[in-house]
């Protein structure tokens, strides 16, 4: 992975399909071991970005899901922050963070672009059922009209090959 970045980045031109990734845009420290080891058991990569310049950075193809929180995407409500990031990256899924303590009006955070959301401090199960649902909606897109497992299944899998290994 590491090469393919090194050649992407050096020959311009030269196309190499990375891997996707879930991008964090959050100043909030939370555990990353979590949410690299749900995302690793998909097949995708973790990139923190601190701010909305370095969400920008990143090639939108590439993003599986963005995992953000309220005040770091600079917004005073939620609804403002999804729907000022789905107009910055409208393919994107947007996985809201939300604080242990925070009351979210649901349907408005949906209907402002959001994807899913998680809770912080997060937890195992909860950011591997999201990504589950994440992985669903990217197999969909990349199959339209095939059948796709359901996103539990998907999640089961990942359980299963981790007991395991």
């Amino acid at each position: 992975m590491k090469l393919q970045t090194v050649i992407h980045n050096h020959m311009p031109g030269f196309s190499v399909r990375r891997r996707q990734c879930i991008v964090t845009l959050t100043q909030d420290e939370f555990d990353r071991e979590i949410l690299e080891r749900a995302a690793g058991g998909f097949g995708w990569d973790v990139i923190p970005a601190r701010s909305l310049s370095d969400m920008l950075a990143i090639d939108a193809e590439r993003i599986a899901a963005l995992v953000f929180d309220r005040e770091t995407a600079g917004a005073p409500a939620w609804p403002d922050a999804g729907a000022m990031l789905r107009r910055l990256r409208p393919g994107v899924r947007l996985v809201a963070c939300l604080r242990f303590s925070e009351v979210v009006h649901w349907a408005a955070l949906r209907d402002s672009g959001v994807f899913h959301a998680v809770q912080a401090p997060l937890k195992d199960n909860e950011v591997l059922q999201s990504l589950g649902f994440v992985w669903n909606a990217v197999k969909q897109a990349e199959n339209p009209g095939q059948l796709m497992p359901p996103a539990a299944a998907a999640v089961r899998r990942l359980r299963s090959i981790r007991a395991v290994a």
